[in-house]
């Protein structure tokens, strides 16, 4: 290959670059002491604040509904302490693609699809479980496998002033499952974005 036509490759590859990074316009969302997961509201454990969740949107939105993607090697949840020795690891397994919808009265409706991976850290059991979980700032309900447990969880819309919001989603434990065999199961995730859209 040729001095020039090496020389115009790599321009062509810089300007490629820099119009992918142009086209990303990055919030991230960083978690408060308010986020927990709960089984049967019987066990509540906390989602570490501070954990964070970078959202990539594009860098000139237009119109009422945004989408944005969130990408597995940037999330950074910290593990879930269940009790001495034990813990949940949670990690996003796939790239998440969602909507950012602006309502009547300007606050911001978010929701995704997530498939997650959930792994056990326990003295004496392991293993893991794949879910994929519908995280919203509107609402999520559940049920207990055995139906005497029926829960219903509202999250909360983005602020603009505030840029603070709940996220929330709700799936059932397997009979086997650890902590909250058969429980009806939520997370709540809330936080503060450091900037908006």
């Amino acid at each position: 290959m040729q001095p020039t036509v090496k020389l115009a490759c790599a321009c062509v590859a810089l300007l490629a670059m820099s119009e992918t990074a142009a086209a990303d316009r990055v919030s991230t969302l960083t978690l408060d002491a308010f986020s927990i997961v709960s089984f049967d509201d019987k066990e509540v454990y906390a989602i570490p604040a501070g954990s964070v969740v970078p959202m990539h949107f594009p860098d000139d939105p237009t119109g009422s509904s945004i989408p944005f993607s969130i990408r597995p090697d940037e999330v950074a949840i910290e593990p879930i302490q269940t009790g001495a020795g034990e813990g949940l690891i949670v990690r996003l397994i796939r790239p998440v693609r969602g909507t950012l919808t602006v309502d009547a009265q300007g606050q911001y409706v978010v929701s995704f699809m997530a498939d997650i991976s959930v792994s056990l850290v326990h003295p004496t059991m392991g293993g893991s479980k794949r879910l994929r979980l519908f995280f919203t700032t509107e609402s999520a309900q559940t049920s207990s496998a055995d139906g005497k447990t029926q829960l219903a969880v509202s999250g909360m819309r983005v602020d603009p002033a505030a840029r603070a919001l709940q996220l929330v989603a709700a799936t059932r434990n397997a009979q086997d499952d650890y902590p909250g065999p058969g429980a009806a199961v939520y997370a709540v995730v809330s936080g503060r974005l450091d900037r908006l859209p």
